[in-house]
């Protein structure tokens, strides 16, 4: 566990949580954590930037492996309490939440925890609420899994309050089996009120650079992981993110800012 308000690495730094050669066991959990002290100091970081975790060094993170999600063998309907897969899913536990696919609209998402796993059948902590059948007999339903064991989270789930990860001018970074949850404090279901430029028309290829300072907190560019401008040539090696999940995220969850990143699962 590291309780941190703002992480920052050098561009010859390194963070690293588990390696491609040697995962964190499946056993073990870590977690970082954007701790909450109060609103963030505007005189010392007029531009929001802290409580989060800058990068401009290397960053490996290797959880272990899971399947990231399953199809159903036969469609659960409400009341229904386990749910059959097709195939043994690999590295669930008891205790991970899943959501199963919502089929009734886009609010028919069901989120559960397993307590229990006997082969391709996945017990829940309650039955579901609602019907889970596809439109189509061709379709499948998927179920998946929302649990990793890298988990980084905020302390305040509060939307001004939460913690961000910025992977800045760089390509050196491989994120995989990792779980990030309530991060991210640029909420894309309101206005920003961070700048506003006069000037900018609607197809617009060319901007004076003024604008106007508006002060507010929901501010750009603050999500949950964010690449910064580390080079789109695709000549280069990409970053990639793999078999991770976000969760709780209020705008753009994994957001790619100029770059040659790789997100796959």
């Amino acid at each position: 566990l590291l309780p941190v308000d703002t992480l920052v690495s050098h561009p010859t730094g390194r963070l690293e949580v588990g390696t491609p050669e040697q995962p964190l066991a499946a056993d073990m959990t870590a977690r970082i954590v954007f701790t909450d002290d109060g609103p963030i100091d505007r005189q010392w970081d007029p531009t929001l930037l802290s409580r989060g975790a800058i990068l401009h060094g290397s960053t490996v993170m290797h959880g272990a492996d899971t399947t990231h999600r399953a199809t159903v063998a036969t469609f659960p309907r409400a009341g229904d309490q386990p749910v059959d897969l097709s195939a043994a899913p690999i590295g669930w536990r008891v205790g991970d939440e899943f959501v199963i696919t919502g089929t009734n609209g886009a609010t028919s998402d069901e989120r559960r925890t397993i307590t229990a796993i006997d082969g391709t059948r996945i017990s829940l902590d309650r039955p579901l609420d609602l019907d889970h059948v596809p439109p189509a007999v061709d379709l499948d339903l998927y179920v998946a899994n929302l649990t990793r064991n890298i988990d980084i989270t905020s302390e305040n789930d509060a939307i001004d309050r939460r913690g961000h990860m910025m992977v800045m001018h760089t390509l050196d970074a491989h994120l995989h089996g990792v779980r990030f949850s309530d991060m991210g404090r640029t909420d894309k279901s309101t206005e920003l009120d961070d700048w506003e430029f006069e000037d900018i028309e609607p197809g617009a290829v060319g901007w004076s650079g003024e604008a106007n300072a508006l002060g507010g907190t929901n501010v750009r560019g603050r999500y949950t992981l964010h690449f910064h401008r580390g080079g789109a040539d695709p000549s280069l090696t990409p970053a990639t993110v793999t078999n991770s999940v976000v969760t709780g995220d209020p705008g753009w969850a994994f957001t790619n800012h100029s770059g040659h990143v790789d997100f796959e699962h």
